[in-house]
C-alpha cells in the first residue's frame, strides 16, 4: 500500500489506472480478452512508458519508498508483465521482437532487480516481494529505476518502439492496409 498525504491509503491499482489512462479497463484482468491484441499491446506499452516515467519523477527518499514507490513498482512490474504477455502472444513478429528484448533487458538487471526485492520468472514476468521492497536501501531503488538509470531508459526506448508498432498494427487493422505511421508518445 502507498499513502498520499492525506493519509489516504492507495494500491497499485491506483497507480495502474493512472499508467492505463487512456484506457484504464485494460489493467483489469478480466476485461483484457475484450481487446483485440493490437490494441492490448498498444494500451499495455503505453502504460509502461508512463510507469518507467512516472517512477523517475520521485526523490527516492525513505518516507517516499513507503508512502509512493511500493505501490508505482508493483503497478510498473503489472504493466511490464501485461506487456510481456500481450505483446508475446501477437502474430505480429515486431511485437515478439519488444517482448524478447524487454526479458533480455531484465535478464541483465536481474542482480540490481534481486537487491530492491525483485525476482525474475522463468517466463521473463517481474515478482515483487514486498518485504524485501521495504527493506532496500532507496539509492539502491533509484539505481534501478531512477530518471538516470540505463535501465529504466532502456525500458522506456522499447515501450516508446512498441507503442510505435502496435498504433501502426491498430491503424493496418483500421484502414485494412499495411502502411507504416510514426505516431509518437
Amino acid at each position: 500500500m502507498a499513502t498520499i498525504s492525506s493519509g489516504v491509503n492507495l494500491s497499485s491499482t491506483f497507480y495502474l489506472r493512472n499508467f492505463y489512462k487512456n484506457d484504464p479497463s485494460a489493467c483489469k484482468k478480466s476485461s483484457r480478452k475484450d481487446f483485440s491484441s493490437s490494441k492490448l499491446s498498444n494500451e499495455d506499452s503505453r502504460a509502461l512508458h508512463r510507469a518507467v516515467k512516472a517512477l523517475g519523477k520521485f526523490e527516492y527518499t525513505e518516507d517516499e519508498v513507503e508512502t509512493k514507490l511500493l505501490g508505482s513498482i508493483q503497478a510498473l512490474a503489472n504493466t511490464y508483465n501485461n506487456a510481456l504477455e500481450s505483446s508475446g502472444t501477437k502474430d505480429n513478429a515486431s511485437m515478439k521482437r519488444y517482448a524478447s528484448h524487454l526479458k533480455k533487458l531484465s535478464s541483465k538487471y536481474s542482480e540490481e532487480l534481486d537487491d530492491i526485492g525483485i525476482t525474475i520468472n522463468k517466463d521473463g514476468s517481474l515478482k515483487v516481494n514486498e518485504t524485501l521492497l521495504k527493506k532496500a536501501d532507496p539509492s539502491s531503488i533509484k539505481k534501478v529505476f531512477g530518471k538516470d538509470s540505463s535501465y529504466a531508459k532502456q525500458l522506456q526506448s522499447i515501450s516508446k518502439r512498441m507503442t510505435n508498432t502496435s498504433t501502426e498494427a491498430i491503424y493496418a487493422e483500421m484502414t485494412g492496409s499495411g502502411q507504416n505511421v510514426d505516431l509518437s508518445l
